[in-house]
């Protein structure tokens, strides 16, 4: 992330915090789905609702926070869309990237 740590920050840490759990691209921005805690167990399951949008440049474009959890996201490049599962949940949501993405 443009402004942030380098890989220093890493020497002697015991504890790293896991940032980002997934990753998407297009030809226009990077979708990071944001966590920025601590690793959690293997029993359990996280509660993610960030998506951070980058342009290629590294540059923070925007934060999209949804009002439930996250598992997997992908994106449909032929409706221009990104789409989410959540855990547990059969169900897909997808967001308008054209309507939905402040450039």
């Amino acid at each position: 992330m443009e402004g942030g740590d380098d890989f220093s920050v890493f020497q002697g840490k015991k504890n790293i915090k896991k940032h980002y759990v997934e990753v998407q691209a297009d030809n226009n921005y990077i979708y990071a789905l944001y966590w920025g805690k601590e690793r959690w167990g293997m029993h359990e399951i996280p509660y993610v609702n960030t998506i951070h949008v980058f342009d290629w440049h590294g540059k923070l474009i925007q934060k999209l926070e949804t009002d439930y959890d996250i598992d997997k996201m992908f994106l449909d490049t032929v409706r221009d869309r990104l789409c989410v599962t959540r855990p547990r949940a059969d169900n897909i949501y997808c967001l308008d990237l054209a309507e939905n993405i402040i450039m």
